[in-house]
């Protein structure tokens, strides 16, 4: 059996509901062994075996049995997202988001005009606002009757239908209203999907010096350079390619890669990644990887992957349900019409079939499922605005329903658990005679007018102590090593050990205890003068303030945690432990970290990724739910994640675990409710003890206990939390 796989662009493809469709109708397809959606790009990949079927016979199903225009594509991971960025999406969203604009303004208006005391101008801007719910919803429905299924479509014609024969013409709009607006969050969802595809795009530069065989700089673009090709990168570029130094020294910034907050120092034999920043020093680069094969096009390639095999979330109200729910209530509504008067003839008795079709109409009217309609969004668009209110930015319902499931919360380190920045942790000086801050101070006054992470990170130290930071001459960097300048008539030194070992100026003592520092947590800078060292200072990523106690809490209302992290074993070990994180993997590629996530999803079910950086999005995108922190978030780390932490503030997470879980429950409450409700007044209508009256009174009155119930998720917060969070 030889499997191969095929993409189909296909219109209309964009949310769930489309996707259900297109399953039902490739189900059981002779040779088909498995479809995977890209919602965001309207992609479906087929795989099956070529010998007994092609994309061209699955493409006419899809287009004969669902009504879907098809077009193949090549594989969209290696074609251009910027083509399609903007496109799709926002032509969807306008085209309906047109009538749902339209039908709220009608329903506002309708309110306004029902609090005047205009029952009659009320009614009319009612119904105007369920005409425009009704010009893109119910199009569908009779699309899937005629199709022979009754699906979510078909359940909202129901309830608003069901709504306006009762009277009830406020209820029926705002179902059309909350229905539509469902459906545009999750065509925003798709969207964002592209947009994390071209963020991550964009982080290589649109131009590369290249270095012609005789020496010449000639301006290309990076796409047409090839292995064995010489780039020049200038300090502050963006490197174009992977590659591997040739020639020059100096410190690059890798943390979009490894997320590593100190920028890692280079020289020949190093490699390089294509988005990285060369922060200092001119650098030669050979070319090592193809156009498409870079680092970062990997990562894009994976979040793209990632975001194609996930499934989505299935409502608690949705096209199964409505499959079951909507032909049960009409085959039970036909039955109490015809099977009674038959009965009744067979057994020489009058029919009276007007009798039994009033119970039937009646029984349809009861079965109307607004309060079923309305229980989901009501709830979710309260837990999102409860969220939202506290710096939460949840992308959808299904997240919220997710995140309350979650068994582990795996975590970056850098920037995710730390501040992401270095700090100073410990300055030494070697003469008793001298203290501490007048070691501060020289090394300020050189690294003053600097812009590397350790100059501002000292600098920023001094200030903090309220130091008087004098104006350095004569200064001068040295790639790689570190920099050199006259304080009050006084040459100082700041850098590495090598660049003080190299100048002649360490001694034994010094240097047993440098090459001792180096084992331990951070980067140690060494200061000296024209007579030797003077000291040293010792800069580490800090924790976040509310990190211990975040990573408390999660455990305590059963989640597990781990750190997945590029840094080194020793740090990662030492914040870890430091934190109480349960599990702890470091050293890691992005590919390494979307793979040990996607493990942690096999073996221990649902699992959310927390972090910061563009090496976390394919992470982030094969995790459960991704969470990304919103003050140090680019584009495409936060286009990758379910949730943005706009906040800054870990304490979010077990706020937003006890969210989802209440949220989960007042939704089934409200399900149950509505049922039970309904099956007690259909029974009663069988018996016909029932009339209109009694089922407009259950319909209206289940609806606001529905709603009323579902809004109190808007002042919901879990006792425990603390008020900073």
């Amino acid at each position: 059996m030889a499997q191969t796989s095929g993409w189909l662009k296909v219109r209309g493809l964009d949310c769930p509901t489309e996707e259900a469709r297109i399953r039902a109708a490739l189900e059981a397809w002779p040779g088909l062994s498995g479809l995977e959606f890209d919602l965001g790009k309207g992609i479906v990949r087929l795989n099956f075996d070529d010998a007994r079927t092609d994309l061209n016979s699955l493409s006419e199903a899809i287009e004969n049995r669902c009504g879907y225009g098809c077009s193949r594509v090549a594989d969209p991971v290696r074609t251009d997202a910027r083509a399609s960025a903007d496109g799709d999406s926002w032509r969807w969203i306008w085209t309906r988001g047109k009538w749902v604009l339209a039908a709220a303004a009608a329903g506002s208006a309708g309110f306004a005009a029902w609090m005047q005391g205009s029952e009659g101008a009320a009614r009319v801007c009612y119904g105007m606002s369920l005409a425009f719910s009704a010009l893109w919803i119910v199009p569908k429905a009779a699309d899937a009757t005629k199709r022979g299924r009754l699906d979510i479509f078909t359940l909202v014609t129901i309830a608003m239908a069901g709504a306006a024969a009762l009277g009830q013409w406020d209820e029926a709009a705002t179902v059309g209203v909350l229905f539509g607006v469902s459906e545009l969050l999750e065509a925003y969802a798709s969207r964002r999907a592209k947009v994390s595809i071209q963020a991550l795009i964009d982080l290589t530069p649109e131009r590369a010096e290249k270095v012609e065989s005789g020496g010449a700089i000639v301006e290309v673009e990076p796409a047409v350079l090839v292995p064995g090709d010489r780039v020049r990168v200038r300090p502050g570029q963006k490197v174009p390619m992977d590659g591997r130094v040739l020639e020059g020294s100096g410190h690059v910034d890798q943390s979009i890669i490894t997320g590593e907050s100190m920028p890692i120092l280079v020289g020949p034999g190093t490699d390089v990644y294509a988005g990285t920043i060369n922060a200092e020093g001119l650098l030669t680069v050979e070319v090592r990887k193809p156009w498409g094969e870079c680092a970062v096009q990997r990562i894009a390639r994976r979040v793209q992957e990632a975001r194609a095999v996930r499934a989505p979330i299935e409502r608690l109200v949705d096209d199964r349900f409505a499959r079951v729910y909507t032909p049960a209530v009409v085959m039970l509504a036909s039955l109490v019409v015809i099977v009674p008067p038959l009965l009744a003839m067979s057994a020489g008795q009058p029919a009276q079939w007007r009798e039994w079709l009033l119970r039937g109409l009646v029984l349809l009217v009861i079965s109307c499922p607004c309060a079923l309609v309305i229980a989901t969004p009501v709830a979710i668009v309260s837990a999102l605005a409860n969220a939202a209110k506290r710096g939460i930015l949840v992308r959808d319902g299904g997240v919220i329903e997710r995140f309350g499931k979650l068994s582990t919360i795996a975590f970056d380190k850098t920037g995710t658990l730390t501040l992401g920045r270095p700090d100073v942790i410990q300055t030494e000086h070697l003469h008793a005679e001298s203290s501490a801050d007048e070691l501060l101070v020289k090394a300020a006054a050189v690294g003053l007018g600097g812009s590397h992470l350790v100059s501002k990170a000292i600098v920023r130290h001094a200030h903090s102590r309220d130091l008087d930071i004098p104006e350095a001459t004569q200064v001068s960097e040295h790639p790689g090593l570190g920099t050199a300048g006259m304080v009050r008539n006084e040459r100082i030194l700041v850098g590495s050990h090598r660049y003080v070992d190299q100048a002649g100026l360490c001694d034994s003592r010094y240097h047993d205890r440098l090459a001792a520092l180096e084992s331990e947590i951070g980067t140690a800078v060494t200061i000296a003068n024209e007579n030797g060292p003077l000291g040293w200072i010792r800069l580490a990523d800090r924790p976040r303030p509310e990190a211990a106690l975040a990573i408390a809490t999660l455990k305590k209302i059963g989640l597990r945690t781990m750190m997945i992290t590029g840094d080194n074993h020793a740090t990662a070990e030492a914040i870890g432990a430091s934190l109480g994180i349960d599990d702890i993997a470091a050293g890691l590629m992005p590919e390494e970290k979307a793979d040990l996530v996607r493990n942690a999803v096999e073996s221990s079910g649902l699992v959310g990724m927390v972090g910061d950086g563009v090496n976390d999005a394919p992470a982030l995108a094969a995790a459960s739910v991704g969470v990304c922190m919103g003050t140090v978030a680019g584009a495409v780390t936060s286009q990758a994640a379910d949730v943005v932490l706009v906040n800054d503030n870990l304490m979010s997470l077990p706020s937003l675990v006890s969210l989802s879980r209440v949220t989960v429950a007042v939704i089934r409450m409200n399900v149950g409710f509505a049922l039970v409700t309904k099956v007690i007044v259909v029974i009663l209508a069988i018996l016909g003890m029932a009339g209109f009256w009694l089922a407009m009174a259950a319909d209206v009155g289940v609806s606001l206990i529905v709603v009323a119930h579902a809004m109190t998720l808007l002042r919901y917060q879990p006792r425990w939390m603390p008020e900073h969070a």
